[in-house]
């Protein structure tokens, strides 16, 4: 969510402004009205000012626009009383300001209609008869911080002004009970928390006062504009900074709602830090980084801050590139009815199998694939080709076929561990147990505490075995064991028993990575990253590529990634 500078031109003053709507009557006589043919693009709106009988100077003559309420052109009369304003086509009110010395009341002529022709409009004022003197109301507007605001439209009796560089109004009411509102412009310079830039569309109430009794020359309290701030960071999923994205707060309407209010805008720094000031309120946020930068685009509708709000902005990643097979397949663990077909990818994707025009799997998502054949015939050679699809559905990616050849005689030795078991990310309530046998087979546990016996197994047979064990009580002692079976029913060789003990509160430390990162395997297209954590932890790897970002996550839980 730059600042605007405020510009004085010939046609705007920021002098003080009586509207005669609220105390005055208003009276005013058309003596003359002449038109002249003119060629110009523009026309040219002229007459003089009388007071009374004679033309009167020094009064500024205003011709404001119809459609948006603003002074499109402003002349003060000469001596003689004229004066003489510009204009393109359009219809337009003029409004007469004389001098408060003058004692004439201030006037309108509505509804004039500017063609290609120049006009002359001449009008008498009348005598102001309100013998009542204004008073002068004045204040400070200024944001949460202290910071000033310079440019905001304050009015109240049908008088109105801008604050200054200083946040400083001074208005000149007739004495009563009136009500004060704050109002933006598309100049308003709102500064808070250092260089922050804020503009929105014109007319754009942002508080207001109901009731002030004013009987003489007053200085208001500070009026502090009900404004909070959005603050945060821009990132990737792997919570890496992501710089200069834009970011644009839209006040939120209902579904037969209608608003004019622009866009409140910022952008996020180089580090991805951002800062932005708003109105108290509910907005619909979008959020825009670069057309290359490989993020997408997104909005937020209907998010309501009522107070400062520390908000971080994930940004969603569109990969649309498949995932790539780093390494194998390979078959292994080969059996008479069984095998073991493994292989690598670059990022996590599906595991899927064909044998023979036969589809093996096994569900998730995952780097390092294993997937297990079963029911095959014995001494029978196989065609095998893998496939992988990543979870934005990319791919599906095809290994080249290779061939294996089942034994000829029963499978009757049982599974081997190869990977004594280990109990893993420890909290109050659960744990983890891995191990790794020779080939494929069922996982099953067995664990005790206070001789209160309970057992998890995982459907499917596999080479890599990982379990998790819920509902634990907090610190208490549990033993464990593991086992399973291979596909031709033959039993896992016992492994020794393990015993850990629960934490008594949860994990609220963060892994540490231990060593690296270390590049290898480098080549022209890519590129190995292996990290050590001192836990089994979630990986998540973010590439940047001049405008472009690459990102990569596994949700599998380890310690070398």
């Amino acid at each position: 969510m730059d600042p605007i500078e405020l510009a004085e031109s010939s046609t705007f003053h920021r002098s003080i402004h009586c509207d005669p709507t609220f105390y005055y009557r208003k009276y005013f006589f058309i003596l003359s009205a002449a038109f002249f043919v003119s060629n110009a693009s523009a026309a040219v709106l002229s007459g003089t000012i009388f007071g009374g009988s004679d033309p009167l100077p020094e009064v500024t003559v205003e011709l404001v626009d119809r459609s948006t309420g603003d002074v499109f052109a402003s002349n003060d009369t000469s001596s003689d009383g004229l004066f003489l304003l510009e204009a393109t086509s359009g219809f337009y009110n003029l409004k007469i300001l004389p001098p408060a010395s003058s004692g004439f009341e201030v006037s309108f002529v509505n509804n004039i209609e500017i063609k290609d022709s120049d006009i002359t409009q001449n009008v008498f004022l009348i005598e102001n008869t309100n013998t009542a003197l204004p008073v002068m109301l004045s204040g400070i507007v200024e944001m949460p911080d202290g910071s000033p605001v310079e440019g905001l439209y304050v009015r109240a009796g049908g008088s109105y002004t801008q604050t200054d560089e200083i946040g400083e109004y001074t208005l000149s009411v007739l004495p009563g009970t009136h009500s004060l509102s704050v109002s933006t412009d598309y100049e308003t310079k709102i500064t808070y928390g250092g260089e922050l830039r804020y503009a929105d569309y014109d007319e754009y109430r942002v508080t207001e006062i109901p009731e002030v009794e004013v009987t003489k020359d007053q200085i208001l309290d500070t009026i502090v504009l009900p404004y909070v701030v959005v603050s945060g960071k821009t990132t990737d999923s792997n919570g890496s900074p992501i710089g200069n994205i834009s970011i644009s707060l839209t006040k939120h309407v209902g579904e037969n709602e209608y608003s004019s209010y622009n866009s409140i805008n910022t952008q996020s720094d180089e580090n991805g830090d951002y800062l932005i000031a708003v109105p108290e309120g509910a907005y619909d946020v979008s959020v825009k980084p670069g057309a290359h930068s490989g993020f997408s685009r997104t909005t937020v509708n209907n998010l309501s801050y009522s107070g400062n709000t520390l908000q971080t902005v994930i940004l969603n990643y569109v990969d649309s590139v498949a995932p790539i097979i780093v390494s194998g397949p390979l078959a292994s663990s080969i059996k008479d009815s069984t095998a073991l077909i493994s292989w690598e990818t670059d990022e996590p994707a599906a595991s899927e199998v064909y044998v023979n025009g036969v589809l093996y799997s096994v569900p998730g998502l995952t780097t390092s694939h294993s997937v297990p054949l079963s029911d095959l015939l014995p001494n029978t050679i196989y065609e095998v080709q893998v496939t992988s699809t990543d979870r934005a559905s990319n791919g599906p990616t095809l290994s080249s076929p290779i061939s294996l050849q089942t034994n000829e005689t029963p499978d009757l030795a049982p599974p081997v561990i190869i990977s004594e078991p280990i109990v893993t990310s420890i909290s109050k309530n659960s744990a983890w147990v891995e191990w790794t046998t020779n080939e494929p087979a069922t996982s099953e546990i067995e664990y005790n505490a206070n001789d209160e016996i309970s057992s998890a197994e995982l459907e499917g047979l596999r080479t890599h075995h990982r379990i998790e064990l819920r509902d634990l009580q907090l610190l208490t002692q549990y033993e464990v064991s593991v086992g399973g079976k291979d596909a031709n029913g033959n039993s896992m060789q016992e492994a020794s028993q393990l015993v850990f003990r629960t934490l008594a509160a949860p994990d609220v430390q963060a892994p540490l990575i231990v060593s690296g990162p270390i590049l290898s395997n480098i080549t022209d297209t890519e590129a190995s990253v292996v990290w050590t954590t001192d836990e089994p932890s979630t990986s998540g790897l973010s590439l940047k590529n001049g405008e472009r970002y690459t990102v990569f996550n596994n949700d599998q839980l380890t310690t070398i990634s």
